[in-house]
């Protein structure tokens, strides 16, 4: 297989993983923003506050995740099946009830915000500020889920610019707004709350544009209660392995604030907040890069090309792993960047920070390698093991070694027992890998994937140049014609031609590749053709053209029948072909 052949993949790769990134770390930085900002204007003994309503957002977090991500995923699933109208209704489920459950949240927390303040707290000298912070944040919740979620369906589209710039600018103001409410105003904590808000409806703001974009592919659609309740089923079982992460964070998060403030006091929390800080931006980081691999590898295991999902899995780890070697060595060598960002002066917390932010370094590799695994486990459908890893090193293991390590290393016992989990789960991820491979699959599988290629499967990469169209056509014509008659055959390479001849003359002077995989299933050839470049229809004729040299007409006159579809700005086209 050539380097040629990877191009496409390559390209489509690159254009997702800046903007994914961008997108994951701005919108999991709304916490690590307000707890800059608070340890500056109200000084560290304040940040508790803040580390203690943490789990609220990430419980947050795992509903859009659930709803956004597991909607927007299950709709690429349905474009890249070329079923336009489920990916519709999808949609339209997922913003539904995205925006009630939202709305409930807000209610529901405002109403209760003495309780959960209460129950959020170690002891009641913490219960003043947790109640300050979380009564104005959860007002927020309905518009930071409804952003997300559209931010997620755009990305799908294709529109990932939109969807980071929205993110971004929701940030940049709440950083802007952080500093007139708490430094000018002096509003306090509500004020860092009423902060994030402000930033959260700035970029809903900004993402509602997608409504009135003119090219997406995504529409909201009238259906039946029925359909309703199905689609909701199956958003939240395709959401649910990925936001389950969320939900044991959650629960960690809870019970090892306690087990902190029992051990530690103030002073212990303030060093796990900061810790806890540290770990999360980096597990945002490799998220980004699991969340651009996840779609990409969808639409190559619907087209059956296992070596590119190979390839787009050994990329995603070594981009992670280097991110993380590269952080991991900044922290160790400089870990006082991390506390002039947080403002800390005591000598004793600066100690006591300092070792828990070597150490947190030095599990960011294990981490990187954990959430890519897990994220490819789902996206190639094997969830027992993405669920078994999830609950392993999201909570079982982390509260197995507080209870460990705790009695006998105090509040460092935890740190400890971070890096022990991120040595431990890895090896038990590649033990499941190699046994899934070898036991299961007698060696006939890699990464879970079979290694072999179908033998009804013909495929190659061309660039748009019409020499080589031409040429490769003709190849695809000679593959079919040993399976078929020559009618089928003669059609199949008119529709290739047909069809790449139509995206390389809407594309004059592009060095985009063109991916073009032939399938033989039962009574019928299926092409499919996967591009970056500019949109091209062929379900759409235009009238205004002449027909003799219309690539759509042509290609309609060919085909039983074609399917198209726009998904993460990559033109997605199925020709079905009778065998006579």
């Amino acid at each position: 297989m050539n380097n040629q052949k990877y191009q496409l993949l390559s390209a489509g790769y690159k254009s997702f993983l800046f903007s994914t990134l961008v997108m994951t770390v701005a919108n999991n930085i709304a916490f690590f923003i307000d707890s800059i900002f608070i340890s500056h204007f109200l000084g560290i003994e304040k940040l508790p506050a803040v580390e203690l309503c943490f789990p609220v957002m990430t419980f947050v977090s795992m509903v859009y995740l659930m709803l956004g991500l597991g909607g927007s995923t299950l709709a690429l699933n349905h474009m890249a099946d070329h079923e336009k109208r489920k990916a519709d209704e999808t949609f339209t489920v997922s913003v539904v009830f995205i925006t009630l459950l939202g709305i409930f949240l807000a209610v529901f927390g405002r109403i209760f915000s003495e309780q959960f303040a209460e129950l959020l707290s170690p002891d009641i000298s913490y219960y003043n500020d947790v109640l300050d912070y979380l009564s104005i944040l959860v007002l927020g919740m309905p518009l930071v889920c409804l952003m997300m979620s559209l931010a997620y369906f755009a990305k799908a589209d294709g529109k990932h610019k939109m969807a980071f710039q929205a993110v971004v600018i929701s940030n940049v103001i709440n950083m802007v707004m952080n500093v007139v409410l708490i430094k000018i105003m002096g509003m306090g904590l509500s004020g860092a709350a009423f902060a994030t808000i402000i930033g959260y409806f700035s970029g809903l703001m900004y993402m509602m544009r997608y409504f009135f974009s003119k090219d997406r592919q995504l529409v909201l659609v009238k259906m039946s209660k029925k359909a309703v309740l199905s689609h909701l089923h199956d958003i939240t079982l395709k959401g649910f392995p990925e936001s389950s992460y969320l939900l044991m964070i959650t629960l960690r998060v809870h019970i090892l604030n306690m087990i902190v403030a029992a051990y530690g006091g103030s002073r212990g929390l303030q060093v796990f907040s900061i810790f806890n800080n540290c770990i999360y931006m980096f597990f945002t980081l490799a998220l980004g890069i699991a969340q651009t691999l996840v779609p990409l590898v969808i639409i190559q295991v619907e087209n059956g090309d296992y070596d590119r999902v190979r390839k787009m899995l050994f990329k995603s780890i070594k981009a992670a792993l280097a991110g993380a070697l590269a952080l991991c060595f900044i922290l160790e060598l400089a870990p006082q960047i991390i506390l002039m960002l947080f403002n800390v002066s005591d000598p004793q917390t600066v100690a006591e920070c300092i070792k828990a932010i070597r150490i947190s370094a030095l599990s960011f590799m294990g981490m990187a390698f954990c959430i890519i695994m897990v994220h490819y486990f789902q996206a190639v459908k094997h969830f027992t093991y993405s669920h078994i890893i999830t609950i392993m090193e999201g909570l079982v293991l982390p509260i197995a070694m507080m209870g460990i390590f705790a009695p006998f290393l105090g509040v460092d016992g935890l740190y400890m027992g971070f890096l022990f989990i991120e040595i431990l789960v890895p090896l038990q991820i590649l033990f499941m890998v190699l046994r899934e491979d070898s036991l299961v699959n007698q060696k006939k599988y890699s990464f879970m994937l079979p290694k072999k290629t179908d033998d009804r499967r013909f495929e190659f990469t061309v660039a748009m140049n019409l020499d080589e169209v031409v040429s490769l056509s003709k190849e695809a014509s000679d593959w079919v014609s040993e399976r078929t008659d020559d009618v089928t055959a003669m059609k199949t390479c008119l529709a290739v031609e047909e069809m790449l001849t139509g995206i390389t003359a809407g594309n004059t002077g592009s060095s985009d590749m063109i991916d073009v995989v032939l399938r033989e299933e039962d009574d019928k050839i299926i092409i499919t053709i996967h591009d970056t470049g500019r949109e091209f229809n062929p379900t759409i004729v235009d009238e205004n053209f002449d027909y003799a040299f219309d690539n759509a007409y042509v290609l309609n006159k060919i085909a039983d029948e074609i399917t198209y579809n726009r998904a993460m700005g990559i033109n997605s086209t199925m020709i079905k072909i009778q065998k006579k």
